[in-house]
């Protein structure tokens, strides 16, 4: 039965299948995007030393034995569409490890690491910390994949005899818990459970990272030196699966036993010269490594983290961001197409990556002056109507057929525009003047040539609207305002905190609500849920110029219209500088 599995064929069809573009499943043609640019390769042809699965953010490796033991569990269940799911499983396990890579904040890289020294209490921390990164990353992806989750999979021999079996770790709690709270819950429990047999008494049990790390030092040295050493040998043993074997043991004693790695590695060490009866530190160091277990949800990790770790410092991390950032661009694409618009919302109804989309792959937002095209060209209104001149006859035939003898005068187009540049204290004045008028340039070339009447209202926000000017484009106010302004600077009025909601609560009582607005800020405001309110209903023809180098992640979580970057506004006008100098 084994030699007729062939892992690379099975591999090739289920990404083929995936990436096809003929699935009806959502979830699949998400996650499809994603393959599309992480190619999935054999470890064992690329000489790679993998167990299960690994990755470098660039590609996707997988152990052809891995492949296989997982074909063979689901035909043993008499189910072998199971195997394409589970391996589509396994596939987005490895792929949410190149998003958390590429998408953590350097501090936690750095901060959420073990600290040393390399001792044995050390080596059954990482191996937690492993495992809850893995369960947690578990927990999210079977609500996605449902009954395609891999529970756990069979270490067989090359005539396909189980030889060990995996429980694979999963948090099953409260929705969304961070992988780091459900390693201190894991450290907490097992110090519980040394306490209790140590008979030591431990008062309060800490939430933080550190804390927890440091408790379960200062009781985990306290065990005897061969339960530490025990503990250290079953997590080393984790963490590399395939090092040990107990082909002693017959597939139907496995299957019936049902045992975890962690509780076959026990009995093997048990049985080595000691006989059946097991000692009190035996019983001791099972009682702790189940007290793990059960916190963690499993005894193994899919993928070899070490190995993970390896390959990515040895990676091109700029290489593996751009690929994760152009598959974000397709899901966004692909999530409009089929209709999702609400980007972020009801993520438990449908995949993961959409609300991770919105949450960590925000692509880069395009140049100010792409914002300002945009806006100008679907918002300005047509002017007065016009009749045009026609023969009775044309005339005839054109209401005959449905044609509108009605036209616009394009030369009469009207737009209502609004401008809030944010005077906070926060902003360059220099910076704010010249982008003023830069911005003012760009909007006026995109006014239809020949048009008047446009009506532009200027306002200066800072912790409410400290100017408000409504004038018409062309006129004569407009432009000795504008000529005022170059030559004279810019008059700040404010320089306090900067809050947004008074000037669209005045655009609101305005008689007419202009059909546009620019908002030139660096985004540091402090009502962006107020200011969500107040644009309900005409949110989409607002656009934010953020001089920042960084747009808020704040900004995300509510509905304000689209955002631009204005770096190359800016680094226009310092190239300007520079040749004044």
């Amino acid at each position: 039965m084994a030699y007729q599995i062939d892992p690379d064929i099975i591999v090739n069809s289920v990404v083929t299948s995936m990436t096809s573009g003929f699935m009806s499943s959502l979830t699949d043609k998400l996650w499809a995007k994603f393959l599309a640019q992480f190619p999935v390769v054999s470890a064992k042809t690329h000489g790679m030393d993998c167990d299960t699965m690994c990755t470098d953010g660039i590609y996707i490796y997988y152990s052809p034995d891995f492949v296989r033991n997982i074909c063979l569990d689901a035909m043993e269940q008499k189910q072998d569409k199971l195997a394409e799911e589970r391996i589509k499983f396994v596939l987005a396990h490895e792929l949410m490890h190149i998003i958390d890579r590429n998408t953590a904040k350097k501090r936690e890289d750095v901060v959420f690491k073990i600290p040393g020294p390399a001792d044995n209490a050390y080596a059954v921390l990482h191996d937690m910390s492993n495992k809850a990164q893995d369960a947690v990353i578990n927990a999210r992806l079977k609500r996605e994949f449902n009954d395609g989750f891999l529970p756990g999979w069979s270490e067989r021999d090359e005539e396909g005899n189980v030889v060990k079996l995996y429980k694979l770790c999963l948090y099953e709690g409260k929705e969304e818990m961070l992988w780091t709270e459900l390693f201190v819950d894991a450290c907490n429990e097992s110090v519980k459970k040394i306490s209790e047999m140590m008979n030591l008494d431990i008062k309060s049990f800490p939430d933080n990272f550190f804390e927890a790390i440091k408790l379960f030092r200062e009781v985990f040295s306290k065990l005897p030196k061969d339960v530490q050493q025990q503990l250290a040998d079953m997590s080393q043993s984790s963490q590399s699966q395939s090092e040990q074997s107990q082909s002693e043991q017959s597939q139907s004693e496995q299957s019936q036993s049902g045992q975890s790695q962690s509780e076959q590695s026990q009995d093997q060490s048990r049985s080595q010269g000691k006989g059946s009866k097991k000692s009190g530190n035996d019983e001791l160091a099972e009682i702790i490594a189940k007290a793990i277990k059960d916190a963690l949800g499993g005894d193994a990790a899919l993928d070899d983290h070490e190995k993970n770790e390896e390959l990515f410092s040895k990676g091109k991390n700029h290489i593996s961001q751009t690929k994760l950032d152009r598959a974000m661009n397709e899901i966004r694409a692909e999530i409009n197409r089929s209709g999702h618009k609400g980007i972020g919302t009801g993520a438990g109804k449908t995949s993961i990556l959409i609300s991770m989309c919105e949450r960590y792959f925000r692509p880069k937002p395009e140049p100010w002056y792409v914002g300002i095209s945009m806006l100008m060209k679907s918002k300005v209104q047509e002017g007065r109507q016009v009749r045009e001149r026609i023969p009775p006859l044309e005339m005839l035939s054109q209401a005959m057929s449905g044609v509108s003898i009605v036209h616009f005068d394009k030369q009469c187009k009207q737009l209502n525009l609004a401008f809030a540049v944010d005077v906070s204290g926060s902003m360059d004045n220099e910076e704010v003047l010249s982008g003023v008028l830069k911005i003012l340039e760009y909007i006026e070339r995109e006014i239809p040539a020949g048009s008047h009447g446009h009506r532009f209202i200027f306002c200066q926000v800072d912790a409410g609207v400290e100017e408000w000017k409504d004038m018409k484009i062309p006129s004569y106010e407009y432009t000795e305002w504008k000529d005022d302004l170059a030559e004279s600077g810019f008059v700040r009025k404010g320089y306090g905190g900067t809050e947004f909601a008074p000037f669209f609560k005045k655009l609101n009582e305005e008689r007419v609500r202009p059909d546009a607005v620019v908002v030139f800020s660096d985004m540091g405001l402090y009502d962006f849920d107020v200011v969500e309110k107040e644009i309900e209903m005409y949110n989409q023809n607002v656009i934010w110029l953020c001089c920042s180098e960084r747009i808020p992640d704040e900004f995300y979580k509510y509905e304000l219209g689209r955002v631009y970057e204005t770096r190359s506004l800016f680094d226009e006008i310092r190239e300007e500088q520079e040749m004044s100098r």
